[in-house]
């Protein structure tokens, strides 16, 4: 079974559709095409498993979003892995929520857990041996600026902003 909408841009994962996620082309295809532009927001479980799902949405939404340079891709990818990664392992949230949306020549990306517990810094310390730790000095590194806000409610958004350059269809689109 495949993620339901229940907005134009909006996908709600349940715990069995990560469990049962297809990685293909015709199971994103199915997704819906989504409005150009839009942003896109993914409800999600704190599975760690959801990660690489959510990496896939957002690889299809890029695509829609005529998001081609294959550097901001794959440091966008980087980006979202990391916040929601954090928020998978480090909270006691019953969901979270990713969304990723273009203005200007920035992509940003926030992660919304219920709260909890989690430490928000970048780790100064440079052991590269560490598996665990390095993920908001990634962040830090990747973007052109980062930030956490908490809400009256507890919960915790995490967001980044990441340059983009131009689409090469937008290039086009303008020589024409």
């Amino acid at each position: 079974m495949l993620p339901t909408t229940t907005r134009a841009n909006e996908i709600e994962l349940t715990v069995r559709q990560i469990n049962e996620w297809p990685d293909t082309e015709e199971a994103l295809a199915r997704l819906g095409r989504r409005p150009t532009g839009a942003p896109l927001v993914i409800s999600t479980p704190p599975l760690d498993r959801a990660v690489p799902v959510c990496r896939r949405l957002a690889l299809y939404w890029m695509d829609t979003a005529r998001i081609d340079d294959e550097d901001a891709r794959y440091t966008i990818q980087l980006v979202l892995s990391e916040l929601l990664t954090n928020a998978v392992r480090h909270t006691e949230s019953s969901h979270i929520t990713c969304r990723l949306w273009k203005a200007g020549g920035v992509l940003y990306v926030e992660v919304r857990d219920q709260g909890g517990t989690w430490s928000s810094r970048p780790d100064s310390r440079t052991d590269g041996a560490r598996d665990h730790g390095r993920g908001l000095t990634l962040v830090a590194g990747a973007s052109r600026g980062w930030g956490r806000r908490f809400a009256a409610d507890g919960s915790c958004s995490v967001w980044a902003a990441v340059p983009v350059p131009p689409s090469r269809h937008q290039e086009f689109d303008q020589e024409t």
